[in-house]
């Protein structure tokens, strides 16, 4: 029972990666480079500093573009989120310790990666 579950998860997890990726896809390009749309970022709209994550969404499209030295001018992290999510996915198919153990260090790369890029964006 609980394998049935876990496989379920794993299954709507992926199901979810992917179509967030399609939708990211097919959104027009005006949607994410035109100056008219206003930050949603609440970090960004009190502090008037971006977050972490600022620029990654649109970061994300322009990777699925692979329009690449595009995508690290919205936020360099997106090199290592990348990786994170093809480790991810591997991780749901493959019962394998090392994919676990390498999964984890995306993750934690990913997030060193994310607090450097806003520590530098708050000094310039």
């Amino acid at each position: 029972m609980v394998s049935t579950k876990n496989n379920i998860l794993n299954y709507l997890i992926i199901l979810g990666i992917i179509l967030i990726t399609i939708v990211i896809y097919i959104l027009p390009v005006s949607y994410f480079d035109s100056a008219l749309h206003e930050s949603h970022c609440i970090h960004q709209q009190w502090l008037s500093k971006p977050c972490p994550g600022c620029g990654m969404t649109r970061a994300f499209y322009h990777a699925t573009q692979f329009e690449f030295l595009k995508s690290i001018t919205f936020n360099p992290s997106i090199i290592l989120l990348l990786p994170t999510i093809f480790f991810e996915i591997l991780f749901r198919f493959a019962d394998a310790k090392w994919i676990s153990q390498l999964r984890f260090l995306m993750y934690v790369l990913f997030c060193i990666s994310l607090f450097v890029t806003y520590f530098i964006r708050l000094i310039f």
